[in-house]
């Protein structure tokens, strides 16, 4: 039932992993060096995917310990190792029905929304925070990975180019 929602999740994560690594090439000084948008790449990085645990908390109400305590990711594997803990949360919470127009109680009380909202905005933010570091990586004219839809079909499915006939 939630097939397509799942492979939404996996490439999200998948694309956040692939940003990693390729971030994996920069100097220390590279990753920490402040600018626009959320600011330091590792950080960037770092809070797309402690907020990725908030959003599946907030479905399931089951916080990480890793994000209970606020630690931030000291370098990009505990940034890659979050983000496959949440890929994990997300498959559990997808392998069975989800009833997208259940209301969520958010921000202390303040806030209310449907499942629904939280999967959509969740799957946004990360893109949102991804595309922020590419466009670092490429205005400095560093290597990046390319814009993922594609690259994950290719690297996760039998999805190629159709010669020309």
């Amino acid at each position: 039932m939630n097939e397509v929602l799942l492979e939404a999740v996996r490439h999200s994560h998948w694309a956040t992993r692939t940003l990693a690594a390729a971030c994996r090439e920069l100097s220390t000084e590279r990753l920490e060096e402040p600018g626009p948008g959320f600011g330091r790449i590792r950080a960037t990085l770092d809070h797309t995917v402690e907020c990725d645990a908030a959003y599946t908390t907030a479905i399931q109400v089951n916080h990480p310990e890793w994000a209970a305590d606020r630690r931030k990711a000291a370098t990009l594997d505990d940034v890659e190792a979050r983000a496959e803990d949440c890929l994990r949360r997300w498959e559990e919470l997808l392998d069975s029905p989800v009833d997208g127009e259940r209301l969520l109680v958010l921000d202390e009380g303040r806030y209310v929304c449907p499942v629904s909202v939280v999967l959509t905005q969740a799957l946004h933010h990360a893109s949102a925070h991804r595309e922020q570091v590419r466009a670092r990586l490429v205005g400095r004219g560093l290597p990046a990975p390319a814009p993922p839809s594609w690259s994950y079909a290719s690297d996760t499915h039998p999805a190629r180019r159709k010669p020309p006939e």
